[in-house]
């Protein structure tokens, strides 16, 4: 991707990124041709399902990295100070040194919208973002106003449920009632930023962009959806998931509409995304010793999410 301009506004930055992956996407859907890694790369099933890579896993990425607590706007009037404020049945705690008991402080910072916080450890936020910040910076995410929220529960890995949302090959065969109408399968746009990734999928109407000057071709920005896998155990996992208006809401209708972006996100996700990652994920556990999962090519975002997990927790990724 194009280098784009630090001096241009956050707003002009978005245009101008929005507008050079649209050009990225309309030439990969006319070639129905994907962004590969150099090939398929075979990981061991225990990566998903073996309790102490999982153990390892919660140490050194869920208490010694920055993680995304929520946007700004989440908390517009934060209680800073961590104090009770409330507790049920208060009389039948008093006289006890714990009795009442305050949120545990833990390193927690603001940076451009998104609330992070990190368990264990000093917080590096600069390290950890890297050359991904200008790319997250130019969102505005301190603008995004909150529509609609809840969550969604999958009895798989981690992993296994994220992998889901890391490529577009399957589209037409798990979503042939919705997202396979919409989108191109096999096809996908990657970019890399340091440890952190970038991914969009093309619709079937950019295809036919192709043949038309690009002066005339609709404009796009962003969407504005969060989501937040939180993992139980090696086998269950939460998402935290919410849709946001970005630059606030407009009107009810912008209301309505991004509440419906909400259901409808929420149900594909829900009954088909993680429903296909359960039944996987039961199979992979019956699997023999020595089973390997093979991702392809086309599936680049989740090599390097392997390999970036490998690196962090110090193991090979064999």
């Amino acid at each position: 991707m194009a280098d784009i301009d630090p001096g241009l506004s956050p707003a002009r930055a978005r245009e101008v990124a929005a507008q050079q992956m649209l050009e990225r996407m309309v030439a990969h859907a006319a070639a129905n041709a994907t962004d590969r890694s150099d090939g398929p790369l075979a990981i061991p099933a225990t990566l998903y399902t073996c309790p102490d890579r999982f153990a390892l896993e919660q140490q050194k990425l869920f208490r010694e990295l920055p993680l995304v607590a929520g946007l700004t706007q989440d908390i517009p009037n934060p209680d800073l100070d961590g104090k009770l404020i409330a507790q049920p049945g208060k009389a039948g705690f008093e006289g006890h040194p714990e009795g009442q008991r305050d949120l545990l402080p833990v390193p927690a910072r603001e940076w451009n919208g998104l609330i992070f916080v990190q368990p264990e450890g000093e917080m590096d936020l600069e390290t950890h973002l890297a050359d991904f910040a200008p790319v997250l910076a130019m969102l505005e995410l301190d603008k995004a106003e909150p529509v609609k929220r809840g969550h969604m529960d999958c009895a798989a890995n981690w992993k296994y449920a994220l992998d889901t949302y890391g490529e577009g090959y399957h589209f037409a065969s798990l979503h042939p009632n919705n997202i396979g109408i919409t989108h191109m399968s096999d096809v996908g746009v990657f970019d890399a930023y340091g440890r952190h990734h970038r991914i969009s999928f093309p619709t079937k109407a950019m295809a036919e962009l192709a043949s038309t000057p690009p002066e005339e071709w609709p404009t796009s920005d962003y969407g504005g959806v969060l989501f937040r896998l939180f993992p139980h155990d090696v086998g269950h996992m939460r998402c935290q998931f919410a849709v946001y208006a970005p630059g606030g809401v407009r009107d009810e209708a912008h209301r309505r509409e991004n509440e419906m972006g909400f259901d409808l996100t929420k149900q594909v996700v829900e009954t088909e995304d993680y429903r296909q990652s359960e039944q996987s994920f039961a199979n992979l556990l019956a699997a023999p010793p020595g089973f390997n999962v093979v991702l392809g090519s086309n599936e680049i975002a989740l090599q390097r999410l392997q390999r970036n997990i490998a690196d962090v927790l110090g193991v090979p990724l064999e």
